[in-house]
């Protein structure tokens, strides 16, 4: 079943997200409008038994993901945080899609339902949980995605909509 999330930059809904995870690939879009722009960002990512097998971002071929056990690609943050279902710190390195390799050591510390990310004691990004679902991403700085009902209330207000 598809989750939809408002996509907002300082408060201001500017476009959606959606994910699912189904039959082993898990795949997110994020779609919005910036300086009158609309970009669209998707990603999928074939996995099995936590391990991520393959995957794929914007207009690329699948690629097979041949890393080392502890390497996660940036799109895989849900399957991540499925290692911290009972613990509270999770350290491992990330690895840029866009950029083809692993760029630095992150880590993922939980308080109760929030999860943050960190690379060294710099917050990147967090993630709030609620009965072991996302309900909110905080993706970095002022951006952040909130958990609705449907489409049409993720889309609501915006050039998507």
């Amino acid at each position: 079943m598809m989750e939809y999330y408002t996509f907002e930059i300082n408060n201001e809904k500017v476009g959606y997200y959606e994910q699912n995870d189904k039959n082993d690939i898990f795949y997110a879009k994020a779609y919005m409008l910036i300086d009158g722009e609309k970009i669209e960002n998707p990603f999928w990512v074939k996995h099995q038994d936590g391990a991520i097998l393959e995957i794929k971002f914007g207009t690329q071929d699948w690629t097979i993901f041949d890393q080392p056990e502890n390497v996660y690609p940036s799109s895989a943050t849900n399957l991540l945080l499925q290692e911290l279902t009972h613990q509270k710190f999770f350290s491992y390195q990330s690895y840029s899609e866009s950029k083809g390799k692993i760029v630095g050591e992150l880590i993922l510390k939980r308080n109760s339902n929030r999860i943050e990310e960190y690379d060294g004691e710099r917050l990147i990004r967090y993630f709030i949980q609620k009965e072991g679902i996302v309900v909110e991403y905080g993706w970095g700085g002022e951006a952040k995605s909130v958990r609705v009902g449907s489409l049409a209330e993720a889309t609501a207000g915006t050039a998507f909509e």
